[in-house]
């Protein structure tokens, strides 16, 4: 592992085996470059006042009051208690949801336990000694 400065036009920071390395210290959005004379120096400073300012709504857009933190643990609580009442009331026991189909079923014909056609060259699947 090599560890070397970056001395080009880009932002200083380190370099891991030539790969730039993430400093959670330093802000993603470069810094605007420096004017060359006197006349941008008031547009540079605005433009670094707004990339201040949208830093810091970003980080008060992840920022929540606690009420509405504790509204939404709640939630989340009750979703969690109504989850657990339905698991606990699940049944897997076999039993008949449509008693029309289960009728129908029966009264199918069927060859060697599935459902079939009845037709005359089943007929000697399921009677042998009748052809």
């Amino acid at each position: 592992m090599v560890l070397q400065s970056m001395s080009n036009d880009h932002h200083p920071s380190l370099l891991l085996d030539g790969f730039p390395t993430f400093c959670p210290a330093l802000p993603l959005i470069s810094p605007p470059p420096p004017p060359e004379n006197g006349t941008d120096c008031h547009d540079a400073i605005q433009l670094s006042q707004m990339l201040a300012a949208d830093e810091q709504g970003a980080v008060a857009h992840h920022q929540q009051d606690p009420s509405t933190v504790s509204k939404k643990r709640e939630e989340r609580d009750r979703a969690k208690q109504r989850y657990n009442e339905k698991k606990k009331n699940r049944k897997f026991c076999k039993q008949i949801m449509y008693a029309s189909r289960k009728a129908r079923a029966d009264t199918r014909k069927r060859v060697k336990g599935r459902f079939a056609k009845a037709t005359n060259e089943h007929q000697h699947i399921l009677h042998p000694d009748a052809a």
